[in-house]
């Protein structure tokens, strides 16, 4: 079992696998070295793991809240493709032999917290139902970068070969979510518009 923990100063990478320091230059990762892509790849593949784990648990929080059932289908949605996604990814750590234990994901963690304080800021349903739709566009964005930076830096690699077609189903799953995501944003707006114009009638 590998545990890996990368840490960085101002001029180095610096990987543990097994206890044994690996020493690699940032122009190593630039240069595609092999070995240090492969780390690399592991160390991205560790983070969207807990990326998916928060954001399950935060679609949970913002479902027990919302009060649109659009969006709550679409949270429906999301919550059972990430948990998909999860179990995918643990299954792809485990036969590359990686525990991903202690790995957080500060990418996730930050957009959390952004939209925490957003909702925090106001007592308009509509306000917080709109800024759950740019928190989950947000996340679509993000997760479909990560991904497609995977697919694209591993694709050479005959150990990746289960996570390519895993992140591949997956990408084309976010494609999907983007678009729905569209969809309930637009559903929310014409229904605030239609409010606004009976109540101005």
């Amino acid at each position: 079992m590998i545990n890996i923990i990368w840490s960085y100063d101002i001029s180095h990478w610096y990987a543990f696998s097994n206890c044994r320091p690996l020493l690699y230059h940032p122009t190593d990762i630039v240069m595609k070295n092999p070995t240090s892509i492969y780390l690399l790849a592991l160390e991205k593949l560790s983070i969207l793991f807990n990326s998916e784990k928060q954001f399950i648990n935060y679609l949970q929080v913002i479902q027990n809240k919302s009060k649109s059932a659009v969006l709550q289908s679409l949270l429906n949605t999301l919550i059972d493709n990430s948990l998909s996604h999860l179990s995918q990814l643990n299954l792809v750590l485990k036969k590359l032999g990686v525990q991903p234990q202690g790995v957080t994901c500060e990418a996730m963690n930050g957009l959390i917290r952004e939209n925490l304080s957003l909702i925090s800021h106001s007592s308009d349903n509509r306000v917080k139902e709109y800024a759950n739709i740019n928190f989950l566009q947000q996340v679509n964005r993000y997760k479909s970068t990560a991904y497609t930076w995977l697919q694209t830096h591993i694709s050479e690699h005959p150990q990746f070969i289960q996570a390519i077609n895993i992140i591949h189903e997956i990408l084309n799953e976010e494609k999907s979510i983007a678009t729905q995501i569209t969809e309930v944003e637009n559903t929310l707006l014409y229904s605030e518009h239609a409010h606004e114009q009976f109540v101005s009638y």
